[in-house]
């Protein structure tokens, strides 16, 4: 790989879960959440991608696969840290 920035932020360098978790992060706070399964395929290096989407919704990830025409989108709604900390906050209001 040697994709050096997405999104306009420069890719740090870490292990395959670690980079599929940063750049769904990174997506989610720009213009555009969706990122292709082809961008991580081609891009950084990660062909296995929906065996790490499955692991990381085991994992409490929320994220919503979109497919368009042939292409298939991933969009992260909450990560496992988001879930805990509004499961807290509804559980002080109940």
């Amino acid at each position: 790989m040697d994709y050096q920035y997405f999104r306009n932020k420069p890719v740090p360098k870490l292990n395959q879960r670690d980079t599929v978790e940063w750049v769904l992060v990174t997506a989610r706070q720009s213009d555009e959440p969706l990122v292709s399964s082809s961008t991580f395929v081609y891009d950084f290096g990660i062909p296995r991608i929906s065996a790490h989407i499955f692991n990381m919704r085991e994992d409490l990830w929320e994220i919503e696969t979109i497919k368009k025409g042939r292409k298939h989108y991933y969009k992260l709604l909450q990560t496992p840290r988001e879930i805990l900390e509004q499961a807290k906050t509804e559980r002080l209001f109940t």
